[in-house]
């Protein structure tokens, strides 16, 4: 299943035409749990960065993101449910994970998503007592509600519990 992380740092083609940019960052929609759009680097002379809907990804190769025409990226301005999810939804490396008892127990990593749905299967988090160590936390099990937060369903110690019994990269 593909990554985030995996899309991040691919350049943005235009079928047939040449270099758009560069993917700077996943845009999550918080409510649906979905890959809503990509937030693009455009390549100079523009400055401002540029928002890609993910339902106008052409085709994803392995260091390209393809789209079909250069006007499918937009300024986050001119889609208000983008920009309110960049806002408010998942960022790596920054959104924390919470358990049912309010305890921190790290920062989502990755995400895990259907290619074909978009939806989110996943998520990857570093815990916070060992940030080398990742988690895999599946959707089902977390949700968001509100306070920028994915909160888990499971106490604290049973998040630690079986994050010592997991081998270190276990997403299992």
């Amino acid at each position: 299943m593909p990554t985030t992380l995996e899309l991040i740092g691919k350049a943005v083609v235009e079928r047939g035409d040449g270099r758009l940019g560069q993917v700077k960052d996943v845009i999550i929609d918080p409510a649906e749990v979905k890959v809503l759009a990509l937030l693009v680097r455009p390549a100079p002379p523009a400055a401002d960065d540029l928002v890609l809907p993910f339902e106008s990804v052409f085709e994803l190769r392995s260091a390209e993101v393809v789209v079909t025409a250069r006007d499918d990226l937009a300024p986050i301005g001119r889609l208000p449910r983008v920009r309110f999810a960049h806002k408010h939804g998942p960022h790596l490396g920054r959104t924390p994970l919470v358990s049912s008892d309010g305890v921190p127990l790290g920062v989502i990593h990755d995400l895990h998503y259907d290619p074909d749905s978009t939806r989110v299967a996943g998520y990857e988090v570093a815990s916070s007592d060992a940030p080398t160590r990742l988690v895999y936390v599946p959707a089902e099990h977390a949700s968001f509600q509100g306070d920028e937060a994915l909160h888990v369903s499971a106490r604290a110690d049973v998040f630690f519990a079986h994050m010592a019994r997991a081998s270190p990269g276990d997403l299992g």
